[in-house]
């Protein structure tokens, strides 16, 4: 019942079919491609900008919970560009993948599932 939208203008609209409106709005960035996905409570929303660019958000909380970089540690102004990320089955892995120097990387869940993946 639950379906969400994102795009250029940097938020992630919440709708509930149920309620037949809009339930929330939630600021993450800009966005472009298949770089939307939910699991259970969490939402993925991956970038198109080179940091900062990996947004978990949260369906109970409607807030954004944490962001990280694509390139994790590495300061590259042609890395990340995100087109697409997704979970995966079961949610313990984050796949994307980004145009800037044409990656796709995998990203842990940790152990505790605090939705803090590396």
């Amino acid at each position: 019942n639950i379906l969400v939208s994102s795009g250029w203008d940097s938020t992630v609209k919440i709708y509930d079919i149920r309620m037949q409106s809009q339930v929330a709005s939630i600021i993450t960035s800009k966005m472009t491609g298949d770089a939307l996905d939910i699991y259970g409570d969490m939402i993925v929303a991956g970038s198109y900008q080179n940091t900062s660019n990996m947004n978990i958000l949260s369906l109970k909380h409607m807030q954004l919970v944490d962001t990280f970089n694509f390139n994790q540690g590495v300061r590259d102004s042609t890395a990340g560009f995100l087109f697409s990320s997704r979970f995966s089955a079961d949610g313990n892995f984050l796949i994307a993948g980004g145009a800037g120097k044409n990656q796709v990387k995998v990203f842990s869940n940790d152990s505790d599932t605090s939705k803090s993946y590396q």
